[in-house]
């Protein structure tokens, strides 16, 4: 996952530890997208959990500006710090009244079984202050609505599925 300590923020892309940094990820993508899939933050980073991926009430959420996209909004109720649309730095009622504007809903829609009230809640909680140890993030218990998608059969012999995982990984090689 692409990490900046020093903003604290994440990106989404097309597309946590219990101890963690906060960080910065980027949203890339071009069709209707969810929230919580991790493949939409950005990242390159295969060693970081699939949940570890998913934006934590120390992180920030930034959409680039001049970008289109639509990312429906989670199932339940998640915790950001800064929701970073543009140079638009939202939380709070300002992020509320936001997502709950026509042009709110038509770029993170929810779907029509949930309430009116959105599930992206940003808190300004914060960049983690102990960045040499990391910090607890809260998106492990989100793992049941990450880990949605198909995974490829893992190319090894014996594949383990490490906490955070929603996929089995090879953890060493078949040839030695």
């Amino acid at each position: 996952m692409f990490c900046d300590s020093r903003s604290g923020d994440k990106r989404l892309r097309r597309s946590f530890s219990n101890t963690l940094e906060s960080k910065e990820n980027i949203f890339q993508g071009v069709k209707v997208s969810r929230w919580l899939d991790y493949d939409n933050w950005s990242g390159s980073n295969k060693a970081t959990p699939h949940v570890e991926r998913i934006p934590c009430q120390h992180d920030n959420a930034v959409f680039p500006a001049g970008s289109s996209f639509a990312v429906e909004q989670p199932p339940v109720p998640v915790a950001i710090s800064k929701f970073i649309l543009g140079k638009e730095i939202m939380y709070g009622k300002i992020l509320e009244e936001f997502l709950s504007s026509e042009l709110g809903q038509r770029e993170f829609p929810k779907p029509v079984s949930f309430s009116d009230l959105p599930n992206i809640l940003a808190t300004n909680y914060g960049e983690c202050q102990h960045s040499s140890r990391g910090c607890e993030c809260d998106t492990y218990q989100l793992q049941e609505y990450v880990c949605v998608k198909q995974c490829p059969r893992a190319p090894c012999f014996h594949p383990v599925k490490p906490l955070g995982f929603c996929c089995h990984i090879c953890a060493l090689s078949d040839d030695g």
